[in-house]
């Protein structure tokens, strides 16, 4: 049985996040969960070996300035939303 999580975000980030969900034709719930699954498909459990979370293209422009969500849209070939 799944169990509900509680995410405290600013109201300017949760706009944003609802935005870029609904660019993605996804709930802001799916989304959140999309990120999440792409942190962990990401993530080494080798405790040897730091974790590598490989989350932007290398040719996304501006990558330095992405925020997470923006940088997995770039990993999925998404155009970034346009900083506000």
């Amino acid at each position: 049985m799944d169990r509900a999580l509680q995410v405290m975000i600013d109201a300017e980030e949760r706009r944003r996040a609802r935005r870029r969900a609904a660019e993605q034709g996804l709930t802001l719930s799916d989304y959140i969960a999309r990120l999440i699954r792409a942190d962990l498909e990401a993530w080494r459990a080798d405790p040897d070996q730091p974790p590598i979370i490989p989350i932007v293209a290398d040719e996304a422009p501006h990558h330095d300035d992405m925020n997470i969500g923006e940088a997995v849209a770039a990993r999925m070939n998404k155009p970034p939303e346009p900083a506000s």
